[in-house]
């Protein structure tokens, strides 16, 4: 079993879904076709590739070969990719943390941001029109919550 050989067999969905297959129970060629719309000859084509990579096993029993999941090239190549994540990990605390002292630099050098003012529109936050609001020019059209007799003093 080689490194190379398992990420050979890993590199084609099909193959990776027959993996997933034997990982919850032991099939025959003929099981494992019943599950993909591919031919027969396909299905053995994968199961050799995967059995190259090392990452299933066949015995035969009778007139049938079953196959197994053999996880152990699995491992292998959760070893090797470990690898990489602790790489990644490294460089993205490294980015937090720059990014954290950045933050806190920008905070410490900034002058707090002054509250910003509501305009001044004659409407209160509840949506209903002041007492004291602003004169009502000539042509202007009444709100439509206005009484009859604030329409008739115009």
């Amino acid at each position: 079993m080689s490194l190379q050989g398992a990420f050979r067999a890993l590199s084609d969905p099909t193959r990776r879904e027959i993996l997933l297959l034997l990982s919850r129970q032991d099939m025959s060629v003929g099981e494992v076709c019943t599950r993909f719309r591919i031919t027969r000859t396909a299905v053995k084509k994968h199961l050799s590739i995967l059995e190259e990579g090392g990452l299933v096993s066949a015995q035969t029993q009778g007139r049938e070969r079953i196959n197994r999941l053999s996880p152990e090239p699995l491992a292998a190549v959760a070893d090797w990719i470990s690898y990489f994540s602790q790489f990644w990990d490294t460089r993205l605390d490294a980015l937090q943390a720059a990014i954290e002292a950045d933050t806190q630099a920008q905070q410490q050098t900034s002058p707090p941001a002054p509250e910003a003012e509501a305009p001044e529109t004659g409407v209160i936050e509840s949506g209903t029109i002041e007492t004291g609001a602003a004169p009502r020019t000539s042509g202007a059209t009444a709100p439509a919550n206005a009484s009859r007799k604030d329409t008739q003093d115009e």
